[in-house]
């Protein structure tokens, strides 16, 4: 049988048959008094008898109780749509654990002195993946996670920062549970997004990120697997950023939506291994406004757009451990691929004095590195507990070097509880 047993209707979750019961036995005429077999094989309780438990039902091995999810029918009992944290549970079987960091671009040249200077809005990281904690299957749930990057960003001064994200979230579910919507906001410990260069000051502070809306629909599901879609929309509400250096100053506003169109196909091959599989895109819709200022006097006011990037997503995990009672309901390892490459070449645009003219280097915005190809692997084991919560504790690290390392490594702590 490819994938588990299929409950029946009226079947109560965390049901199991008594002790020494056997599917399809009948009770032989005159066992009880006054008892009348009945077609199929169940038995008819007369007034004053009481059967020990519901009846059992065909495919079901004696002991072991199907999997949890609610009476329905057997799609929604196979995909439970609930962020239940019982092995069998949708979002356990599914969720993807992520991997990404990702700014906006890099400010260098002559006036700055040093190589590169992340872009601050967002403290450094200002796109968001949907990848990142989530599954193909819509749920109810509020969620939680912390993220720790060693060595992503770069400040006025050169000074190496590391960024701790802290991500809160809440999805609802809507027509009949074959939809939901998602919202995430984000708070960042990052690079600060106003910097003056003084050659000492560490600059590092925590402020709001981009916040995410995201609809998402099932396209098809049955007991083994899912197929479904959907569209995040990325909303500027992080700071703009400045940087400046005696008089010169430059401004990023942050301005632009993006669109994150992306499809999801989900494999349960059998109640203890899984696959998921997700192609996304993170297009920007319009330029950020940077305007470069020196003693007052505007020296440039221009558009930089972010490339746009296609996000390639494997995710196989397998349960090592699962009950149906207890705090802890199960234990399951995961690991992951996660590719991320850009689709255009970098905007190129002033951020400070140009010396073209005079035959010098330029002061500009862009990615240094133009074109990414970014190769990331994630290990996490996730444990499923009662109440419908869970835990998901992992490590990420760059599998390609140079430009394509974004960060050394990533350590993350996920939560979830469903409702």
């Amino acid at each position: 049988m490819p994938c588990w047993p299929t409950p029946q209707p009226g079947y109560q979750p965390g049901y199991e048959p008594p002790s020494g019961y056997q599917p399809g036995y009948q009770p032989q005429p005159g066992y009880e008094p006054g008892y009348q077999p009945q077609p199929g094989g169940q038995p008819e309780f007369q007034p004053g008898q009481m059967p020990d438990a519901p009846t059992a039902q065909p495919g079901v091995p004696p002991g072991m109780a199907p999997p949890q999810g609610g009476a329905g029918n057997a799609d929604s009992l196979a995909l439970s749509s609930g962020l239940g944290t019982a092995p069998e549970s949708g979002f356990g079987n599914a969720a993807l654990i992520g991997d990404f960091f990702g700014g906006g671009g890099i400010i260098s040249g002559p006036s700055w002195g040093v190589s590169q200077i992340t872009l601050p809005i967002a403290g450094g990281d200002r796109r968001q993946k949907l990848t990142e904690h989530a599954s193909p299957i819509p749920t109810n749930r509020v969620f939680f996670s912390y993220n720790y990057f060693n060595n992503p960003l770069v400040d006025v001064n050169n000074n190496v920062i590391d960024v701790n994200r802290y991500l809160f979230g809440v999805e609802r579910m809507f027509l009949n549970r074959n939809a939901s919507i998602e919202f995430r906001a984000p708070l960042l410990n990052g690079v600060a997004a106003v910097q003056d260069q003084d050659g000492q000051t560490i600059y590092r502070d925590t402020e709001f990120g981009n916040i995410t809306l995201t609809p998402k629909f099932l396209l098809h599901r049955d007991r083994c697997g899912a197929v479904s879609t959907g569209l995040g929309i990325v909303f500027p509400t992080a700071p703009d950023g400045r940087v400046s250096s005696g008089n010169l100053t430059v401004d990023v506003e942050n301005l632009a939506y993006h669109l994150q169109p992306f499809i999801a196909f989900h494999r349960t091959p059998s109640r203890e291994v899984w696959g998921t599989f997700t192609t996304q895109f993170d297009f920007a819709t319009a330029g950020n406004r940077v305007v470069s200022t020196e003693s007052g006097r505007v020296l440039a006011d221009e558009l930089f757009n972010d490339q746009h990037l296609m996000f390639l997503d494997l995710s196989v995990g397998r349960w090592l451990h699962r009950q149906n009672c207890g705090r802890l309901r199960g234990i399951a390892a995961i690991f992951e691929l996660h590719y991320t490459t850009t689709l255009n070449d970098t905007d190129v645009v002033q951020a400070g004095r140009d010396a073209s003219s005079q035959g010098g280097p330029a002061d500009v915005l862009a990615n240094t590195a133009n074109r990414l190809d970014v190769l990331n692997g994630t290990v996490g084991m996730r444990f499923a507990g009662s109440q419908q919560n869970s835990v998901t504790i992992a490590g990420v690290a760059p599998l390609r070097g140079d430009a394509d390392s974004l960060f050394d490594g990533e350590f993350i702590i996920q939560w979830n509880h469903g409702f």
